[in-house]
């Protein structure tokens, strides 16, 4: 390969790049301006009732995403070395969690073809789809990873537990992707992140609870979620 050759490569590279966040950005835009998203620095009440309330005491660093399709997405930090997400994803039914969740081990990645927005927290970020999310019938999460430990707390509390790189639910067994949580990379492409994920119903609703570490945070409490959610 010749020096012209060569330049004309690192040009081109650098063009597709270029037209390629140009575009992700045209379309993120477009998704804030037509779904009326907003910010505050408040968790909502529904959610903070889900906290037993000696910890809530302790939410610190709250921010909250709302828009007019979808149910406010929520993140804080709990007891001190803990990140959590909190987010209401629609109305079911009184038959078992159990019932309601499918589990597959695979990869997921956010596609070109869709529009994400990020509910980023310090160790992942969490895409979510455009538009109004699907009514749900019979979830499905899928994770790439491993050490997984899946957990039948109560008929209203499913808990897993995992080290990922990428995970996914779908509101429909065989429907879209609703949301995909990515692990930040640091060097690694092997890279791994613990998490806890809760599925918790509620007055009919049900909610989604995921726990991380914090950044610059190493050690990692796979309980905590299920010590401090108001089972009651």
């Amino acid at each position: 390969m010749n020096r012209k050759t060569g330049i004309i490569l690192v040009v081109t590279a650098f063009v597709a790049v270029v037209f390629f966040i140009s575009v992700k950005t045209i379309r993120m835009a477009r998704v804030f301006k037509s779904e009326k998203w907003g910010f505050s620095y408040t968790i909502p009440q529904e959610y903070l009732a889900l906290i037993k309330e000696e910890d809530v005491r302790n939410v610190a660093s709250a921010f909250s995403f709302s828009s007019n399709v979808r149910d406010t997405i929520s993140r804080m930090y709990l007891r001190s070395n803990t990140e959590v997400i909190i987010y209401k994803m629609g109305r079911v039914s009184n038959e078992s969690l159990k019932q309601r969740v499918s589990f597959l081990e695979e990869s997921h990645k956010t596609s070109n073809l869709k529009v994400y927005g990020n509910a980023a927290t310090d160790k992942y970020d969490l895409y979510y789809l455009e538009g109004k999310p699907d009514s749900i019938t019979r979830l499905r999460l899928t994770v790439f990873g491993d050490s997984l430990k899946e957990e039948v707390v109560t008929d209203s509390l499913l808990s897993f537990y995992f080290k990922f790189q990428n995970f996914s639910i779908s509101n429909d067994i065989n429907g879209r992707i609703d949301l995909i949580g990515e692990v930040k990379r640091n060097g690694s492409a092997d890279e791994m992140e613990p998490a806890t994920l809760l599925f918790f119903k509620k007055n009919g609703n049900l909610y989604l609870l995921i726990s991380s570490r914090r950044k610059n945070i190493k050690a990692y409490d796979q309980n905590l979620l299920k010590q401090v959610i108001e089972k009651s």
